[in-house]
């Protein structure tokens, strides 16, 4: 199977070896293969220069963002697979509570005297 260098980007690493390793089995089975990372940094320059221009603290939700990131909530809850589940879990739980106890406190209030809680128990009369 032929790879071609189109799906790996080549390596500084590896271009800087290829010379002293230009004679091994390895690189003479597998000629279209570049070894390396291919997430390293060196990106095109436009890419640096949006970064440089970026638009740190001119967003309207910038103060809304650095008290999050204050919080640490990403660092504690949010980064890890497990503590995430149970984060979201956690929270989903909470809130439908609450979102069901506000729907029936506006259902009480809505039907106050209707309920039969609020009719008074009436004793009957005693016959003697």
């Amino acid at each position: 199977m032929h790879f071609s260098g189109v799906f790996l980007r080549t390596s500084r690493v590896f271009l800087a070896s290829e010379s002293s390793a230009a004679g091994s089995k390895v690189a003479k089975s597998l000629p279209g293969i570049r070894f390396g990372n291919p997430w390293r940094d060196d990106y095109p320059e436009w890419i640096w220069k949006s970064l440089r221009v970026s638009r740190k603290d001119k967003d309207m939700f910038a103060p809304f963002f650095k008290l999050l990131n204050a919080t640490k909530l990403y660092e504690y809850c949010l980064k890890d697979n497990r503590r995430y589940c149970m984060f979201v879990m956690g929270v989903g739980l909470v809130s439908s509570w609450m979102w069901s106890e506000w729907w029936n406190s506006v259902w009480r209030r809505i039907n106050k005297g209707k309920l039969y809680n609020d009719v008074p128990y009436v004793y009957p009369e005693e016959d003697e």
